[in-house]
């Protein structure tokens, strides 16, 4: 298949415009009747399609000739894939995609291949990935944008801040003040970054994490009274937000004014968020509320934690021993445990023991 039929420059502008617009992926289809085998158009058009819900349909259409696939189109690929949050394979296809990329013009699987290995804690080689993005593209706000937001994770602050100065003012300023509010509170400079949080949610009200970061601060100053009074303005603001949800109840949990509170309630918001996206904090937690002895009904939870299960998570192998253990369910959990051990490897099992030995079950 022909690898596109436009110039690298001309890639690099539509990539540009791409950060700034929404498009439907019906939006591609005048120019594929025009060039229906560009594997650029067919690419972006198909990693559009991913998210509008089709990554199902995607993943299949896709591997059905794999071999015959360019660049762009594997990106597509791994997108399908990272959607279907399969990450080993969603990498394997952004770093095929990478292989393939003879014209060194394919800045996104460079991109998603730095922020899968940044959530697997191989942040060296993230950086690698997102450094080699930007040189294919030193102004493309994506990249600088995930760049920065590694830099600030890694607490790397002067790094941080030459990148942040690159980012345009008009790409996605909600989260570039995130971060700049994030940078002061690296330092515990609170007031700063209070300030930086709210000109991030006058740009765009809707964006939660900003909100997130100023219930911190009110946390982080034992200020719970106001951390509850601004959580509960943003349930009424947006009740169906999961994030927030856990986060009122793990006030209402841990925080001594509100123990007092009717643990229902409590359990409620937190299976509240969990219907929404079956996180696994949320999950875990939910464990340690029942193991704290607030609930007593394991079967329940475990089926719980099947559910959410698939594909297979260490994290929630890991909590369905603890629960197996601390029942008394010792058959199961030793046979549970047996293949625990065969499957995972030493980090998976060091977090494993750790979470027996907090409950005294090793």
């Amino acid at each position: 298949m022909k690898h596109t039929h436009f110039s690298i420059e001309l890639i690099k502008e539509m990539d540009d415009y791409l950060c700034y617009y929404d498009l439907y992926s019906s939006d591609f289809d005048h120019l594929i009747r025009q060039y229906p085998d560009d594997d650029y158009l067919l690419g972006i058009k198909y990693a559009t399609m991913v998210s509008e819900g089709f990554a199902v349909k995607i993943a299949e259409l896709l591997s059905e000739d794999i071999g015959q696939l360019g660049t762009f189109q594997l990106y597509a690929l791994g997108l399908a894939w990272e959607w279907q949050k399969n990450m080993d394979k969603a990498l394997y296809y952004f770093l095929k995609s990478i292989e393939k990329d003879t014209y060194h013009a394919n800045i996104w699987s460079r991109i998603r291949a730095a922020i899968i290995n940044f959530d697997l804690k191989n942040e060296d080689i993230a950086l690698n990935y997102i450094t080699t993005a930007l040189a294919l593209n030193p102004t493309h706000p994506a990249a600088l944008l995930e760049k920065a937001e590694m830099l600030i994770r890694l607490k790397q602050e002067e790094a941080f801040i030459e990148i942040i100065k690159k980012i345009p003012r008009s790409y996605k300023p909600a989260i570039t003040y995130q971060f700049k509010a994030e940078y002061f509170i690296n330092k515990t400079d609170f007031e700063n970054a209070q300030i930086f949080y709210e000109k991030s949610l006058f740009f765009d009200y809707n964006h939660i994490e900003s909100h997130l970061g100023i219930i911190h601060i009110y946390l982080e100053q034992k200020n719970y009274e106001e951390a509850k009074k601004y959580l509960l303005q943003c349930l009424e603001d947006f009740s169906q937000d999961d994030q927030l949800m856990f986060e009122y109840a793990m006030l209402l949990r841990y925080h001594s004014d509100y123990k007092a509170m009717n643990e229902n309630v409590i359990e409620q918001f937190i299976k509240d968020a969990i219907d929404i996206v079956p996180d696994e904090r949320y999950l875990a937690e939910l464990v340690y509320f029942y193991l704290d002895g607030y609930n007593n009904n394991y079967q329940s939870l475990i089926e719980l934690l099947q559910t959410h299960n698939e594909p297979q998570s260490f994290i929630l192998e890991a909590h369905i021993i603890l629960i197996l253990f601390y029942y008394g369910l010792t058959q199961d959990a030793k046979s549970k445990l047996e293949k625990y051990v065969g499957t995972y490897g030493e980090v998976e099992k060091d977090y494993l023991h750790d979470l027996l030995q907090d409950y005294e079950l090793f």
